[in-house]
């Protein structure tokens, strides 16, 4: 059967030809026709209408499911494999394709054919670390790989984007960034993300979360959109990694899953509508999705992740009133100023939405060039410096893991970029963290500790003196809180009622008064019968107060000695040595 064969059949020999499923279908003049014998056994052509184009078969490397990927010069049509059939042809009609119930059958023929000469491609939905055929890569919108060539492009949730150039981004951190510690902290959760999914199976480290708060205007969003950068376009978005929490908690949880080392955002707790928070942390931090059955009742393949979540929002992660121990371990929260001026956060803004994306490449690439044994030797080091350095506390060891990887972190882009993080800062600040926050027993205690460090980071609020007096004073600072006094051998700090329960609050911690009740039986507040306060006079006129009773320790900012525990702390903290640089050799 000699025909003008057009289209993708165009360039086939007459061999060729022969070698195709089907022999009765060809184009001719741009057109497609099927050719059947009828009754009479006579040959019948039957048009099927403007040819038509199989752009590709595509094959997921993640779920090695197929996709024939169709076009008829105005819709693309997405057709699995195990659909191409006479009857399941008759779909197409509803994307303007020429089949008919007659001609279905024709049609089945035709694509077929053009499945059979079209380009096989390749395509992963998966975000991150994988290994393929032996081979270890890294998937974004492209594989990076060492060690295979393979032309997949990203077909996910996501979009990944692209923009400016390496250069600009580096130099623009180097100048807005680097020497920041919130900010520095920010980038280095981005590259904690590519580390967790790197190494976080061979180091026992699963997925945790690490939440930004803070008044507003302190830069929290701005420092969100600096970490994006390094990934991809930093901006909220239907299908960016940058999100809100407005949404269910199945859809919440659903972004997550496929994603083995990039970094994920949620923005601003106050529009969070997952009931319990505390139940949104476990499961983020359990590395996989709830089971599920679908409408066959048959078991739907579980989601799983292995990555870091960074969220922010104006108070801390949760209201504090559940302190379970497993619940303090799966996530940090870093409580500082990201920008210095509104110039300093615009001018960052201008950076990252001109210059995102471009440094995620270059850095894997760069990683892949460091023996991954390696790797993990520098973050052991760096966890074994944590362990002896931290107050003991039966959270050090897990907690310290989190540390550790933002050390590695740090080590990485010094290493890669040429940036001068300082990496003793980065370590101080976890271990005054961990020591202040972490090594605690319960809620209780931590409002406690919360209620010294505010005393103490803001004297500016309190009249201060050596002893009672109820002469009227010539300093009274604005939004005062109470009053101080140095007694022989402790401290009386006097906070008005209603400023120590806003105090609280903005802490996060609900139940107050069981927090004062406990207070009370553990004689840390000095307070009238049966109450949870004292009148004391302030500034002339008597006014009620909670009282707490401190020793010198308790408030170092207020009187320090030399054993105060503050220089206890410091005392423990040796400097790093730039050895742990050493095994990131690059090959």
């Amino acid at each position: 059967m000699e025909h003008n064969k057009v289209g993708q059949l165009e360039a086939l020999t007459d061999k060729q030809y022969k070698k195709l499923p089907f022999n009765n279908v060809y184009e001719e003049n741009g057109v497609a026709y099927w050719v059947y014998r009828d009754n009479n056994d006579e040959e019948v052509h039957v048009s099927l209408g403007k040819a038509i184009v199989c752009e590709a078969v595509v094959t997921d490397i993640d779920t090695s499911h197929t996709k024939i990927i169709l076009h008829n010069g105005r819709n693309s049509y997405e057709l699995m494999p195990s659909k191409l059939d006479p009857e399941n042809a008759m779909e197409l009609a509803d994307y303007g394709f020429g089949v008919t119930f007659k001609n279905k059958r024709g049609y089945y023929c035709y694509i077929s054919n053009l499945v059979f000469v079209s380009k096989k491609k390749y395509s992963h939905s998966f975000l991150g670390w994988k290994t393929y055929k032996g081979k270890l890569l890294y998937a974004t919108n492209d594989i990076i790989s060492k060690d295979i060539a393979l032309n997949s492009k990203y077909s996910g949730n996501f979009v990944i984007e692209e923009k400016g150039t390496l250069d600009d981004w580096i130099n623009g951190m180097s100048e807005l960034v680097i020497g920041n510690l919130g900010m520095e902290l920010s980038l280095l959760t981005s590259v904690c993300a590519i580390l967790n999914g790197f190494i976080g199976g061979d180091i026992g480290l699963q997925t945790f979360l690490v939440h930004l708060w803070g008044d507003s205007s302190t830069g929290k969003t701005t420092a969100e959109k600096m970490a994006m950068s390094f990934t991809s376009k930093p901006a909220v978005d239907n299908n960016s990694l940058f999100n809100s929490f407005s949404g269910t908690y199945n859809s919440l949880i659903n972004l997550l899953t496929n994603n083995y080392g990039a970094l994920l955002i949620f923005d601003d707790t106050s529009n969070v509508t997952v009931k319990d928070m505390k139940t949104f942390v476990y499961a983020v931090s359990s590395n996989v999705d709830k089971r599920r059955l679908n409408s066959s009742s048959t078991q739907m393949r579980t989601g799983t992740w292995h990555t870091v979540v960074l969220t922010s929002g104006e108070q801390p992660l949760i209201l504090q009133d559940d302190y379970r121990g497993g619940y303090k371990v799966r996530y940090i929260e870093i409580n500082l100023p990201f920008t210095n001026s509104a110039e300093h956060a615009h001018n960052i803004e201008k950076l990252v939405n001109e210059n995102y994306g471009v440094a995620l490449n270059p850095f894997i690439q760069a990683l892949l060039e460091i023996d991954k044994e390696k790797v993990i030797k520098v973050y052991k080091k760096y966890h074994d410096k944590f362990m002896s350095t931290l107050e003991e506390g039966k959270y050090n060891y897990r907690l310290g893991k989190i540390y550790a990887l933002y050390m590695l972190s740090a080590s990485l882009l010094n290493k890669i970029f040429k940036f001068q993080i300082d990496k003793q800062r980065v370590f101080d600040y976890f271990c005054n963290y961990h020591n202040d926050f972490k090594n605690i027993d319960n809620g209780i205690d931590a409002a406690y500790e919360y209620i010294k460090r505010e005393i103490d980071s803001n004297l500016g609020h309190f009249i201060v003196d050596s002893e009672h007096s109820k002469k009227d004073k010539t300093y009274y600072p604005n939004d005062c809180w109470g009053s101080i006094y140095r007694w022989n051998n402790y401290n009386e700090v006097c906070i008005f009622r209603e400023k120590c329960d806003e105090i609280l609050k903005n802490g996060g911690f609900g139940n107050l008064k069981d927090i004062y009740r406990y207070f009370r039986d553990r004689e840390w507040i000095d307070c009238d019968k049966d109450l949870f306060t004292r009148r004391k006079v302030i500034h002339a006129a008597k006014q009620t107060c909670i009282v707490f009773i401190f020793n010198d320790e308790d408030i170092p900012m207020f009187i320090t000695y030399k054993n105060s525990s503050i220089k206890q702390k410091r005392k423990n903290i040796l400097t790093l040595d730039d050895i742990y640089d050493e095994d990131l050799t690059l090959s």
